[in-house]
């Protein structure tokens, strides 16, 4: 077990990346500096770091207003060619939904801007099994999605607006069939209109937040988490894995909308036989917790060895585990592809009262024991894989 004092390190690094940068907006020039800090810090513990730089879209606040938008047009398109409208409807549900999940479709219609990944290896002797440790290290803006007080509300205000997507497109199969037409009321039109109200109405909320809210610094989020990777560098340095590939990766511009995770995962391609990965978010508040899956909408869960095994070396903190129900992680991104995946996440009580996500909001000492957990996460990982690799080498005797 390390020092405590070693702790100073996650500290000095959060004062650096919340406190001397007032923010770290993705696909911005204080983005591109905390990249800088990272890179020089990754490469006193290892001579295979870079930055990796891609393109990304600015915000998901535009790009899911755009969506809740566009069906505005649905609802007038009905008006006189409701199959057209229908079909119309339905294609965009459906690309809203994959866009939920991380898949790009209609984002890739939207202007560019350049982020950057910063990765940090740590070869083991044979590197079959591949260790990745995830932590975004960009800010978000101070919206009310934001605040922990959004947190409880996120989901049921979803589904409430995925079910009015659905009102639009089944009034418009309403309007197909002539169901209504000689009716007292007219139904569909109700329908339709009342869900299109809302709908718009969330889409001018989004667009209005986006335009209107600065950067937070982003202690808790997600300063606290890349201190725990550059800890985490450190400790691989003293003593680095016997036989894992150990990445340890700052994904940019996940806040324009898990950019950075979904780039790593496309460059480096990674065998989904042999690669765990594993998110830190959010650790400098609240208590520590396995996620053991997201989704606003639909869950997506961890995987069930890997979350079994984190929460027994968890046991030291009285680590629970619990289902995010929050704004995606990037977590959401190797869920989603098939990975086996599960974050570290602390968190902050509904009732917090807060402005910004600031130094003064943040729990050292919390941000420290995630860092022992994760270390010992990795740490097992990789004695697994060394066990693994002497049961499968060649004269390996089988135990009677």
């Amino acid at each position: 077990m390390h020092s405590e004092t070693a702790g100073d390190s996650i500290r000095q690094d959060m004062r650096y990346l919340a406190g001397t940068l007032p923010h770290r907006g993705a696909n911005t020039e204080n983005e591109r500096t905390a990249a800088e800090y990272i890179h020089k810090r990754f490469k006193e513990n290892t001579n295979q770091s870079a930055i990796e730089d891609f393109h990304s879209i600015d915000t998901y606040h535009f790009l899911f207003a755009s969506y809740m938008g566009e069906f505005f047009i649905v609802s007038l398109v009905a008006f006189w060619f409701p199959l057209a409208a229908l079909i119309y409807g339905s294609i965009v549900f459906v690309t809203y939904i994959a866009e939920f999940t991380g898949y790009r479709v209609a984002s890739r219609l939207l202007p560019e801007y350049a982020s950057q990944n910063v990765t940090a290896r740590f070869p083991g002797a044979r590197g079959k099994r591949q260790i990745v440790v995830l932590a975004h290290y960009d800010s978000p803006k101070d919206t009310p999605l934001a605040k922990p007080q959004a947190a409880q509300w996120l989901r049921p205000v979803h589904f409430g607006l995925v079910a009015c997507m659905m009102v639009v497109i089944l009034s418009c199969l309403m309007g197909v069939l002539e169901l209504f037409q000689d009716g007292p009321m007219r139904v569909d039109l109700v329908s339709r209109w009342a869900a299109t109200g809302i709908l718009v109405t969330a889409a001018g909320a989004l667009a209005l937040w986006e335009a209107m809210a600065d950067f937070q610094p982003g202690a808790n989020n997600n300063a606290s988490g890349t201190a725990v990777l550059l800890e985490l560098a450190n400790r691989l340095r003293e003593t680095p894995p016997e036989d894992a590939d150990v990445w340890l990766v700052a994904t940019g511009s996940k806040e324009g909308w898990l950019n950075g995770v979904r780039d790593f995962i496309v460059r480096h391609d990674l065998d989904q036989a042999d690669a765990y990965m594993v998110n830190i978010e959010q650790v400098g508040a609240g208590e520590l917790a396995c996620i053991e899956g997201e989704g606003l909408l639909h869950t997506f869960h961890s995987d069930k060895a890997l979350t079994a095994l984190m929460l027994e070396e968890g046991e030291a903190f009285n680590a629970q585990s619990r289902t995010h129900r929050g704004v995606p992680t990037d977590l959401l991104i190797p869920l989603t592809r098939g990975y086996r995946a599960a974050g570290i996440m602390g968190a902050e009580s509904p009732g917090t009262e807060r402005h910004t996500d600031s130094l003064a909001h943040v729990d050292f000492q919390l941000a420290w024991q995630a860092a022992n957990w994760a270390e010992q996460v990795v740490r097992r990982l990789d004695t697994d894989a060394a066990e693994k690799a002497k049961a499968e080498a060649p004269g390996a005797v089988r135990a009677s």
